[in-house]
């Protein structure tokens, strides 16, 4: 049978039409398809995107945050009305909120502050091995800029400045001190060691969140193989040196020893 695709689903949403993130989606929410599952977007605007889930998902149930009033409309089971700028609001949530979901799509303020402080908060009710994406990352190249009454400037603040942490962080086993990631506050690192991939198209960023099943492939630099091998020169420097006098010439051996010192 052939697999539904979001390009093929009738909707008034520009996800395809303009942006195309059918493109990099389906490749992440396809086995969410006929399951019963939850999932929460962020910006509800004129309501276009919620008909596009239905149909595509099938089963979904649907939560629904926007700075506007609760529109009361029948197809989202949950409306919460929160400012996406304000992290008194998404934390308050966060705490409440018993529910943890399958996918979460950030399509709200668009503004790269609120976007990455959402991410960090909301990272945490996101199901193991959910996906969570942030759409409309173009303004994190906008400079001085202003978008639905919010001013920011990506000069200060880009999504981009935080993606070498996390390969940091998705790669931590290959390194021995990570100093972007200690760079960061405590609630970041949380968030930030919870990422098993991102991946990057055109406008969005897609998480995937880690998984219990997959924890035995979650090492640290401990358990790293070739840890012996990291910092190399390094190690040849503070190791033992070990001289002989075979014809009254002095011979460092140090170098078949620096592998088994720390």
């Amino acid at each position: 049978m052939q697999m539904k695709s979001i390009e093929d689903i009738e909707s008034k949403s520009d996800k395809v039409s303009h942006h195309g993130y059918h493109r990099f989606y389906e490749r992440f929410l396809a086995p969410f398809v006929g399951k019963n599952i939850l999932m929460l977007e962020l910006g509800y605007e004129n309501g276009y995107s919620i008909e596009l889930w239905k149909k595509y998902f099938e089963e979904v149930r649907i939560h629904s945050i926007d700075i506007s009033e609760n529109p009361n409309d029948a197809r989202i089971e949950k409306y919460f009305q929160i400012d996406q700028s304000s992290t008194e609001q998404l934390e308050n949530f966060t705490n409440s909120n018993l529910e943890k979901y399958d996918f979460i799509i950030d399509d709200a303020s668009h503004v790269p502050l609120h976007q990455w402080e959402t991410f960090i908060q909301f990272f945490e009710i996101l199901k193991d091995g959910g996906i969570y994406i942030i759409e409309d990352v173009e303004t994190s190249f906008w400079k001085q800029s202003e978008i639905f009454g919010y001013q920011f400037n990506s000069n200060e603040f880009s999504l981009f400045q935080k993606i070498p942490t996390i390969w940091e962080a998705i790669n931590q086993e290959f390194i021995e001190n990570s100093e972007k990631l200690a760079e960061t506050s405590t609630r970041e690192q949380t968030t930030i060691q919870q990422i098993a991939s991102v991946f990057i198209g055109t406008n969005c960023i897609i998480f995937e969140k880690k998984s219990d099943k997959n924890k035995h492939y979650y090492r640290t630099n401990v358990e790293y193989r070739h840890k012996d091998f990291i910092n190399f020169k390094k190690r040849i420097k503070n190791s033992t040196i070990v001289k002989t006098n075979t014809n009254k010439k002095q011979h460092s051996i140090s170098i078949y020893i620096a592998f088994t010192l720390d």
